[in-house]
């Protein structure tokens, strides 16, 4: 139970940080004067990505941001298709795809589990 809240918890960072980088940065802009960078093209990939999409999902303007989801279906289809209208048309990766076929799709983050890093 206790592994469990940790996978949540770790979702709950991943999202929030897809949300806090460009505010983040744009706050150290100003100070620098260096451009503000946000990420356009976001990925969820991995196995068991059905908690980090559901995360990354909760949040409306990330939303728009991401661009393919591993393959989320748990048998009784998947509850981001009621969520966003456009789920369906966006490409779905194989839950143990490569570094290419990430690469292939031009992302500006990828979210991942930590245990895919070994394979990445």
């Amino acid at each position: 139970m206790r592994y469990l809240q940790l996978k949540y918890i770790a979702a709950l960072a991943a999202a929030f940080s897809v949300m806090a980088l460009p505010m983040a940065m744009a706050q150290s802009s100003t100070t620098t004067n260096a451009p503000v960078i946000q990420p356009v093209r976001v990925i969820l990939g991995g196995r068991a990505v059905v908690m980090v999409a559901d995360v990354v999902f909760a949040f409306p303007a990330a939303r728009g941001s991401v661009v393919s989801v591993a393959g989320t279906d748990q048998g009784l289809g998947s509850f981001l298709e009621v969520v966003d209208t456009g789920f369906l048309d966006k490409p779905a990766l194989d839950k143990s795809a490569g570094a290419e076929a990430y690469a292939a799709l031009r992302p500006d983050l990828v979210i991942v589990k930590s245990s895919m890093k070994a394979s990445l």
